[in-house]
């Protein structure tokens, strides 16, 4: 039998019966599917923060990895750096060395130059100028007969030193009172070297043995 009190709560408080609030109570069954479906929420959650863990620390061990790669990279360049540095200074170092090796085989070449020159020289034949420029030599002169002339530019073209001996220009004229031919001619001189004494003397030595 089921009774509902309608007393007001003022009658209610005079007659001393209690105010009680009605409470809900809600249960939900817990069976044994709903305990597998949150244990699997559970390790699905848990399995996603521990991989989200690894790739944290993932990312963390790369970007080491990172820096200490730029690190060396870094001290590579500067290995490289230097690398470049010691190649320009070798390649300035033969450049330097190739100069002054020419400028010895030139100074070699203008010692001999005047020498060959004065050598060769017919009768009959003065010279007035002699210049030199880069390898190129240029002979003002005179004399009366161009067949001296001829003599003396075969002359030239039996040396070691000339080479492609011409004759760009002859014409006559009158010097001091006398009919001469003024010419000019030009060489180019060769890089020729001759033998050292002592290799002059190794072969005679070697041709007095072979005797």
């Amino acid at each position: 039998m089921v009774r509902i009190d309608l007393l007001p709560k003022e009658e209610r408080a005079k007659r001393g019966i209690p105010f009680k609030i009605p409470q809900l109570r809600l249960r939900v069954p817990l069976g044994g599917g709903t305990f597998y479906a949150v244990a699997l929420i559970a390790l699905i959650f848990g399995g996603l923060g521990i991989y989200y863990l690894s790739q944290v620390r993932g990312i963390n061990r790369l970007e080491v990895q990172i820096q200490e790669m730029n690190k060396e990279l870094n001290n590579l360049q500067k290995i490289v750096n230097e690398v470049n540095e010691l190649k320009k200074k070798e390649a300035d170092f033969k450049m330097r060395l190739g100069v002054i090796e020419e400028l010895n085989q030139n100074r070699f070449l203008r010692a001999h130059l005047l020498d060959e020159i004065k050598n060769r020289v017919p009768e009959f034949l003065w010279l007035h100028s002699l210049s030199e420029d880069n390898l190129s030599i240029t002979i003002d002169g005179r004399s009366f007969s161009n067949f001296v002339i001829a003599d003396f530019m075969n002359r030239l073209n039996t040396s070691p030193y000339f080479e492609k001996v011409d004759l760009p220009s002859v014409s006559k004229e009158i010097y001091e009172g006398q009919a001469v031919m003024r010419f000019r001619i030009t060489a180019t001189l060769t890089l020729y070297q001759p033998p050292s004494p002592t290799a002059l003397s190794g072969e005679v030595l070697i041709g007095d043995q072979n005797e």
